[in-house]
């Protein structure tokens, strides 16, 4: 199978507050969202992520998408 996804702003306070995400921390956020990435996502999977990863810190959001199923890749664009 094959995946697209985007704007998951790893380690974004104001992300909770700016798009209404219903989580009471950026900690719970990243936590529902490998939740969730998991259940759905198989190892053999292929993902594209967008764009938006993350605004925080590099080793936690390395340490985030260790623990994600999927062979991800990050589409890089600019205008």
């Amino acid at each position: 199978m094959i995946y697209f996804t985007g704007d998951t702003h790893l380690w974004h306070r104001q992300i909770l507050n700016f798009e209404s995400r219903p989580f009471s921390s950026v900690e719970e956020m990243t936590h529902k969202m490998i939740e969730g990435w998991n259940q759905q996502v198989k190892d053999e999977d292929y993902i594209y992520h967008l764009g938006d990863v993350s605004l925080g810190d590099f080793e936690k959001t390395r340490e985030v998408f260790r623990q994600l199923k999927g062979r991800k890749n990050q589409i890089h664009h600019s205008f």
